[in-house]
């Protein structure tokens, strides 16, 4: 791809992916355009988005595979870090999808897949540097629960981990200060 044609990439992709089941060929070359458009990706943002929901939805629908969630989390990843980079400001409409996400996967109550999502908002704080929303002091607070930490949630606790080290990287005072 040519950087230039990467809107009308987008928009072919997004027609592809709506009217087709995932592929790994199609989540490598979405992965693909991503890295292209690096430092413009906060303006195809909303594209990317729109893009991210449709194949977590077709994840959701079509069976989750590892191979397709790892492609999927791994693309959405970046689009997000640059995105952030590239536009902080950004943030809320970003994690306002993420929550969408966070809230579909607890309702489907597929674990590998909250893994990702808790992770991704990981990727928020750390690209955006912003701990301080409503979502992310949930997840936060959510996180430290006792109840969360049981063997049977042991393949979610490295993203447990994940975020709990991004968030204090960003807001050590949490480690001293009031949880509510």
């Amino acid at each position: 791809f040519a950087k230039e044609c990467i809107k009308p990439a987008l928009g072919n992709l997004i027609q592809v992916l709506n009217n087709s089941n995932l592929d790994c060929r199609y989540l490598k070359c979405l992965a693909t355009i991503v890295c292209l458009i690096e430092e413009n990706c906060s303006i195809y943002c909303d594209n990317l988005l729109e893009l991210y929901e449709i194949l977590y939805k077709k994840l959701i629908s079509q069976g989750y595979t590892f191979a397709n969630a790892v492609l999927i989390f791994d693309g959405f990843a970046f689009a997000i870090a640059y995105s952030l980079k590239g536009d902080k400001r950004l943030i809320q409409k970003v994690e306002s999808k993420m929550v969408f996400l966070l809230k579909s996967t607890m309702q489907k109550n597929v674990q590998e897949m909250l893994a990702f999502v808790v992770q991704l908002f990981a990727v928020i704080i750390d690209f955006s540097g912003e701990t301080n929303t409503d979502s992310i002091n949930s997840i936060f607070n959510s996180i430290l629960c006792p109840e969360n930490w049981i063997p049977d949630n042991e393949a979610i606790i490295p993203a447990y981990l994940t975020f709990l080290q991004t968030y204090f990287k960003y807001n050590p005072n949490a480690l001293t200060g009031s949880i509510q």
